[in-house]
């Protein structure tokens, strides 16, 4: 509950009223709050969600109903005072997105964070070039580390590395779409799952001014005000004198800047090497930043330096007056400078960062940056992460994927659940994975990835003659193997989670020749689940331009192996594909999405597949498997690129699943 100072500062917030100026009259100065507005007022946790509830009541341009209440006001006493109650729906759906439904708030208690009220050691990853990766990977990455303990991401609003900008301001400060909804995006799954977004801005290219870095920091202050799982990093790295300076005096204007608009907001500015004493004393004591958040040196002997360094930091701030949280927000990563950090490096420097205090740490990676090299940057990690680089857990090197196995057993962070996860068993030596569901207890299901592989030309790849050796679980329960020829070379990575198994899959072309609508050709088979198998077709449904209709009721085409057929898209229905051609078997009416799925016999659940962009859809009744076959688009030699297949084992409903699957894969 308020007490009565928020509140007065609430009203005063949404009504426009000035303080300390008393309350004249109803016709100088009414009093706009909209339906509920009794009950939300006394409930709101910050003057942020007071001010965004003027602004939506100011758009919602209703009439009023007026009503007498007595109210207290700016230390005046009680006033008889005339509430205006809005007898319509959508200021009262606009004051709820006002509020807006953020299960996760970040705070600071003393020296730590704490999330929800609790106190809260934040384990992160930069997650730099996320806006611009598809959802699809992006919710992945997040179901990933979510399973692995971490609990906070760094994201950056003005981001752009090798020729893709995808900042969510422009260089003036103002939004830049889509990436600003990206943002807000991004922020609201990270919510989902109870993790933090650092929001990262820097001064350089992008905001070459500081007018322009002013202006950036009150957008993102208005627009993000909603979402109280998210702090703001003014300036990283503002202590190096170039492009991305950011004085003391600057400092203090954006963050006066920020809390003008959010006073809640949490901020910080990050700052290149350690942090010395005097230094400290004007982040506290000018800038007044909410914590500090050291870079520290990136060299063999950082990681055992760790512990002593956030001891000292506490210790001077006890001497200063004023102790706020020591934040590792971005330490040392691989493949930067001379210093090639071990699993080992990571884990000491984290147990480090604990022992000494510190309330948060980031497992830091990006592209590749060293001494001489001259090469492309791959893996780029979170600098890059669209469909020709993958999702982050794509791209980490082994060293990496070691370190994130020991971080947990190591720190004691408390990772979550797998108990009611969906199992993955893959039989060595193929291509197969058997998969039980513990919301469909008795049923065994397969599937085989890719078990083809190719292009509008012809295949690639094909599970003849191919027994590969399957590694996994990694740290997230995933699991992974690698093929390669003299045409491809192939990667999976498949991981399972409550009502869903990702499989994520790289084709890197080795050939000379262009690759025209890239494919894979994963079997999701029913044939071992008595509830869900379907060779009558009748419980098989695909998306027509009719609407969801069971495969029964198509008009096929008949070939020499009945049961099986081809769905390909509206939009790209071929002239020629030797892959689908040699069956001889393909719908005459095409689909008008990328999924298919089955109901469960009496309906007592779904399965199914989808994926962003298919190449075509394919059911065979002879084993009782779906395809929804992934489209790469086109690989040009020596590139690669990325896809990701969705399937689903969901409890509920046809139309549950349709609005989970554009939900999932919808174009943020």
């Amino acid at each position: 509950m308020m007490d009565l100072s928020n509140w007065r500062m609430a009203l005063a917030s949404i009504v426009g009223i000035g303080m300390p100026h008393s309350y004249h009259s109803l016709a100088s100065k009414p009093l706009c709050i909209g339906a509920l507005m009794l009950t939300v007022v006394a409930t709101m946790q910050t003057v942020a969600g007071m001010q965004s509830g003027r602004s939506a009541l100011a758009r919602s341009g209703v009439k009023w109903l007026y009503t007498g209440l007595p109210i207290p006001l700016n230390g005046y006493g009680w006033h008889d005072m005339f509430i205006e109650l809005a007898l319509n729906v959508e200021v009262a759906n606009a004051l709820n997105e006002a509020i807006g439904n953020t299960r996760t708030q970040l705070s600071i208690k003393g020296a730590q964070f704490a999330v929800n009220g609790k106190p809260t050691f934040l384990l992160g990853m930069s997650y730099y070039g996320a806006l611009g990766a598809p959802l699809e990977f992006v919710t992945s990455d997040l179901d990933a580390l979510q399973a692995m303990g971490f609990n906070w991401i760094r994201v950056w609003a003005t981001w752009s590395a090798f020729d893709n900008d995808v900042s969510a301001v422009d260089t003036q400060g103002n939004p830049r779409e889509p990436y600003l909804s990206r943002l807000k995006r991004l922020i609201a799954e990270a919510d989902k799952r109870g993790m933090i977004v650092d929001v990262t801005v820097t001064r350089g290219s992008n905001l070459p001014t500081f007018q322009a870095h002013l202006r950036a920091m009150q957008t993102l202050a208005r627009e993000l005000m909603n979402y109280r799982n998210a702090y703001f990093d003014l300036g990283n790295e503002r202590n190096i004198r170039d492009a991305r300076y950011v004085s003391f005096d600057e400092l203090k204007k954006l963050r006066d800047a920020v809390k003008a608009i959010d006073p809640n907001r949490l901020v910080t500015a990050s700052q290149a090497g350690d942090i010395h004493r005097d230094e400290l004393e004007r982040y506290l004591r000018l800038a007044r930043v909410d914590f500090i958040a050291p870079h520290r040196p990136r060299n063999p002997q950082s990681p055992h330096q760790t512990e002593a360094r956030t001891k000292q930091y506490l210790q001077w701030m006890k001497r200063i007056g004023r102790v706020v949280p020591v934040h590792y927000q971005e330490p040392f990563r691989r493949d930067f400078g001379r210093f090639q950090p071990s699993a080992d490096d990571f884990i000491t420097d984290l147990r480090g960062a604990i022992t000494g205090g510190a309330a948060g740490w980031c497992f830091h990676n990006g592209s590749i940056r060293r001494p001489g090299y001259k090469g492309d940057g791959r893996p780029r990690r979170s600098f890059d992460m669209r469909p020709s680089e993958g999702p982050l857990m794509m791209q980490l090197d082994d060293v990496e994927r070691e370190a994130l196995a020991n971080i947990s057993a190591s720190v004691g962070v408390k990772a979550k659940a797998r108990g009611n996860r969906i199992q993955l068993k893959p039989i060595q030596g193929t291509m197969r994975i058997r998969i039980t569901v513990p919301a469909f207890p008795n049923q065994i299901f397969h599937l085989t990835v890719p078990e083809s592989a190719g292009h509008i030309g012809g295949l690639v790849l094909n599970f003849p003659g191919q027994h590969p050796q399957w590694s996994g679980p990694d740290a997230c329960g995933a699991y992974t193997y690698a093929l390669e020829n003299n045409q491809v070379r192939y990667t999976v990575r498949v991981m399972a989670f409550t009502d869903h198994i990702d499989v994520i899959e790289r084709l890197f072309n080795r050939t000379g020749t262009e690759w025209r609508h890239a494919f894979t050709f994963p079997c999701f088979n029913t044939g071992g689940a008595p509830a869900f198998r379907d060779v009558e077709f009748d419980r098989t449904f695909i998306p027509l331009k009719e609407g969801l209709i069971s495969v029964k009721n198509v008009r096929r085409t008949i070939s020499s192996r009945p049961l099986l057929q081809f769905y390909e898209l509206a939009s790209k229905r071929y002239r020629h594909h030797r892959f689908i051609d040699g069956f001889h078997a393909t719908c005459k009416t095409p689909v008008v999405d990328s999924y298919i799925l089955t109901v469960a016999k009496e309906g007592r659940g779904v399965v199914g597949v989808a994926t962003r962009d298919a190449a075509f859809l394919f059911n065979n009744g002879e084993y009782s498997c779906i395809h929804a076959c992934p489209d790469f688009g086109t690989i040009a030699p020596n590139e690669a690129r990325v896809a990701l297949t969705r399937i689903y084992f969901m409890s509920g409903n046809i139309d549950d699943f349709v609005r989970r699957v554009h939900a999932d894969f919808t174009k943020w």
